[in-house]
């Protein structure tokens, strides 16, 4: 059965994509982009260090509520929409009555304004819609050799998956209504591969 989702009224990409060259623009300027870019990873590090970054959401109760006026109307689901609004992102909700997975739909944001705070740099660079995401990636590699094995998105999808209890499993882009939908689950479980899903993990090329 296909999911249920409510109305929303899709964002719009306007990413500008400036080529990223410390050699003409000054490290020490908050204007420039490679300052901007220092800016919004440690605004990403730091969310990342912070362990109560994200409340703990009991994604297992929201699913086996059955069905979608539970789900919607549920604390859970509310405390998930709500971490998704601080960070300026208005999440739809989806329920599958099938297979008992809730999705969250979101626009893709404008990046006109940038991210502000840390929790909004970790959800903003988890989906892969900061500002010079690829640029972010680079430099994050090459800021910390420990962390450059793992890519930034990827350490960004486990902060939520370990904060929040709910991991993602699938991540789907729509350039027609400009959204991403996330389809949710338990953590620990995708984490193990229970059910024949895992979790979700960026390629090096995304």
């Amino acid at each position: 059965m296909p999911d249920r989702v409510e109305p929303f009224t899709p964002g719009t990409d306007v990413f500008s994509g400036v080529e990223f060259s410390p050699q003409k623009e000054r490290r020490d300027s908050p204007d420039s982009l490679t300052g901007r870019l220092y800016r919004d990873l440690s605004l990403v590090e730091k969310g990342l260090c912070d362990q109560s970054l994200f409340p703990r959401v009991d994604i297992r109760s929201a699913m086996a509520l059955g069905t979608f006026a539970r789900v919607k109307a549920s604390k859970q689901v509310a405390d998930l929409v709500r971490i998704f609004a601080d960070a300026e992102l208005q999440a739809s909700i989806g329920f599958n009555v099938g297979t008992c997975e809730i999705s969250l739909t979101v626009p893709l944001p404008d990046g006109g304004g940038g991210v502000r705070t840390s929790n909004q740099a970790v959800l903003w660079a988890m989906l892969g819609v900061m500002p010079h995401q690829e640029e972010l990636e680079a430099m994050s590699a090459a800021w910390d050799s420990e962390a450059s094995s793992q890519l930034l998105g990827n350490r960004c999808l486990d902060a939520f998956g370990k904060g929040t209890g709910a991991g993602i499993n699938v991540v789907k882009v729509c350039w027609r209504t400009r959204t991403i939908r996330l389809v949710l689950g338990v953590y620990r479980e995708l984490q193990r591969g229970i059910g024949k899903k895992g979790l979700f993990k960026y390629s090096p090329s995304y």
